[in-house]
Parts: structure tokens; C-alpha cells; sequence
């Protein structure tokens, strides 16, 4: 898992293969908590999440993806337009031919792989009990404690 994090985060300039990478990880993460529902990558990828506490809201740092959301919701059921469905909406986007959303905005790929990285930082850090701080990639870096030591539960929504 550190492996296909430190690649997917290596910024070499293909944020496309950082975003692929940055989701096998998630879906291996979810896999080896117990949750894993072939071809169901965003509940899985949600269900470990609510599990160790983390927000799964799009935050408001990456408004280009909370647009996608409102534009482009869960067909399924509207309330499950997360983070998870996001990403993993802008992955398949990427990834199969049939699955095209036209009107995606080039900074919708950043934002998707931004978040990806820090499902990833947040899921490491909860099974390290880390409890402090952190410095948060989706706000300029700034230090804010970790999502399960706040009353909020929002990486800043």
C-alpha cells in the first residue's frame, strides 16, 4: 500500500496514473477491511472510510469536483454523491470508453487525485492512531487535526 501511495503521489507530471494508482490502493485498503462488493469500488471505498472516521463529503476545496457531483449524480441514489463516487466517477471517466462524461473540466482530474491521496494519508494516519496534526494537501497544506479528533467531521466542507 505505501508503495502505490508514494507512486501515485510521486508528481511526475501524469496525475492520470497517480489517480489510477491512488484507487487500486483505496480499493485494496477496503478489500483487506472486509469491505469488497465486485464492481462497487465507491461503496467499498466508503464503507472503510465510515469505518475509521473519515469525511466522505467532496470538500470545498475542490470545487470543480463538488460541481461534477451536483451535474453528474449517483444514479443510483443522489445521497450518495461523495467523495468515493467522485473519484471514482472521474477514474472510470478515464479508464472505459463507455463511460464518458463530456463536460469535465481539466482540473476535475486534480482534484479527484488530490482527494484520492488524502483518503489515503487519512486512512494511514487512523491506523497509526496518529491523533495530532497534519498538514492538509486540500487547503494549501495548512495544519489542521485530523477529521477524527474534531467535532467536525470535514476535511472543510
Amino acid at each position: 500500500i505505501i508503495e502505490l501511495y508514494l507512486r501515485a503521489n510521486s508528481n511526475n507530471g501524469d496525475m492520470v496514473g497517480g489517480l489510477i494508482l491512488a484507487q487500486a490502493a483505496l480499493e485494496r485498503l477496503a478489500h483487506d477491511a472486509g469491505y469488497w462488493e465486485k464492481n462497487r469500488a465507491a461503496k467499498n471505498i466508503r464503507g472503510i472510510l465510515e469505518r475509521l472516521g473519515i469525511p466522505i463529503v467532496v470538500p470545498s476545496h475542490t470545487p470543480n469536483l463538488k460541481r461534477l457531483v451536483q451535474v453528474h449524480p449517483c444514479p443510483y441514489d443522489q445521497s450518495l454523491s461523495d467523495g468515493p463516487y467522485a473519484i471514482t466517477e472521474v477514474r472510470n471517466n478515464l479508464i472505459h470508453p463507455d463511460h464518458k462524461i463530456d463536460d469535465m473540466p481539466p482540473k476535475v482530474e486534480y482534484e479527484a487525485w488530490s482527494l484520492s491521496l488524502w483518503y489515503m494519508e487519512m486512512i494511514l494516519l487512523k491506523t497509526w492512531d496518529f491523533n495530532g496534526d497534519y498538514a492538509n494537501r486540500l487547503d494549501g497544506w495548512q495544519p489542521v487535526p485530523v477529521p477524527w479528533t474534531t467535532a467536525s467531521s470535514s476535511p472543510s466542507s
